[in-house]
């Protein structure tokens, strides 16, 4: 029992180590006009590569459920042969197949752990320490005055994504403990995330702040607490809102940071413009299933279609997969989002379901792919694991 314990945890450090050199890499990133960041990002990915690769092993020396290999083996097998009949859809399916990797390697680890209650909190450990980085690294270009240059780069949504997962689980935390040093973290990484960020992370944010406080209190059965919360919010967001000009010109006048997301915000433009050109592509990508709703795009069939990902799940799965397939797809997802938002009971498999679907599901609706992301094939797996049609196949001995 006890060495069943003691793997358990090795493999969720594992996981979350993994993780951490994740949100490394990409403020590396984010920092390329600024720093060299060639041999530094090198490393930091070997070293998430190493951490997934011994928490594998850590998995591999114990039973590994055959029909959850059996899932990997069909998951692979579908993109390879999406590249060879889909000719058009291979460079984006060699993606794919490089992102595959770490994605089998951190599904199958979230898979094996059963000790929730530690990977929770070592996820908070993790997050504060991540929030002493991003902090430490933001002051020091406020010092030397090169703070504009990270606000400019074009990869303010690698800075903001990566450090997504620990800002939400510091909101967990403070949510959960009540603890000031706990909103003091979760503030300073949040207020990070909305200068130098992109919407769809504070879009994240956001909603799985209106998710938590909504499960406690149906759980709670609490309906007054509720429509006072959602008034509160509401005031707040229009005071914010109205004065969002006057903030962006503080913060330009006073430390010279230029945020492209107040900057976007608080200029009135056409709908195409304010939604980054998604509209034009959702409408494309609308218009083909229209003409030919049977037929099957293939796995990263919209890449193709229109020069990379189409930005929505959904869309994704019904134009990559036809209608009837795609629709069904959608279906098991939209059920496992009324199970996660609507969970009747409080425990730590529920809370961890909840926060991977808050930076793992939420971000596809208006960014990145399926077949690109990890997190959100980490919420599926929980998810159908906590189902209990779907858990007797996952569990099988």
């Amino acid at each position: 029992m006890i060495i069943h314990l003691n793997r358990d945890k090795a493999i969720s450090t594992m996981l979350l180590l993994s993780m951490f050199f994740v949100s490394l890499t990409g403020i590396v990133f984010a920092s390329q006009y600024i720093f060299t960041r060639g041999l530094v990002s090198v490393v930091f990915i070997l070293s998430r590569f190493i951490f997934l690769f011994l928490g594998f092993l850590l998995v591999a020396t114990n039973k590994i459920n055959k029909n959850w290999l059996y899932f990997i083996f069909i998951y692979l097998f579908l993109v390879l042969i999406s590249g060879a009949i889909f000719y058009d859809n291979i460079p984006y399916v060699t993606v794919t197949i490089q992102k595959f990797i770490p994605m089998a390697f951190t599904t199958i680890m979230i898979f094996k752990i059963k000790n929730y209650e530690f990977f929770l909190d070592l996820f908070y450990k993790i997050s504060v320490f991540v929030t002493f980085i991003v902090s430490s690294f933001i002051f020091y270009l406020l010092k030397s005055g090169k703070i504009i240059l990270f606000a400019s780069a074009d990869t303010y949504m690698l800075f903001s994504y990566s450090i997504l997962p620990f800002a939400c689980c510091l909101l967990y935390s403070f949510l959960k403990k009540k603890s000031i040093f706990n909103l003091i973290c979760f503030i300073v990484c949040s207020f990070f995330m909305t200068i130098f960020g992109c919407r769809g992370a504070i879009l994240s944010l956001i909603i799985y702040f209106i998710l938590l406080f909504l499960q406690k209190n149906i759980i709670e059965r609490r309906l007054l607490r509720l429509v006072t919360f959602f008034s509160f919010v509401l005031f707040i967001f229009v005071i914010l809102y109205s004065n969002l000009k006057d903030i962006n010109m503080f913060l330009r006048n006073e430390f010279d940071i230029h945020s492209r997301l107040l900057k976007k915000l608080s200029t009135s433009q056409d709908l195409n413009s304010t939604t980054s050109g998604r509209l034009n592509i959702y409408l494309k990508v609308i218009k083909q299933i229209e003409q030919t709703p049977l037929s099957i795009g293939g796995i990263n069939g919209d890449s193709a279609l229109i020069g990379g990902y189409c930005h929505n799940i959904f869309l994704e799965l019904i134009y990559d997969f036809g209608l009837l397939i795609g629709s069904t797809f959608c279906l098991i997802i939209v059920c496992l989002i009324f199970k996660t938002i609507f969970l009747t009971h409080a425990s730590a498999l529920n809370d961890l379901i909840l926060l991977f679907f808050a930076f793992g599901f939420i971000k596809l609706l208006v960014s990145s792919s399926l077949f690109y992301e990890t997190y959100i094939w980490c919420w599926l797996i929980l998810g159908l694991k906590n189902c209990k049609i779907t858990r007797s196949i996952l569990c099988k001995k």
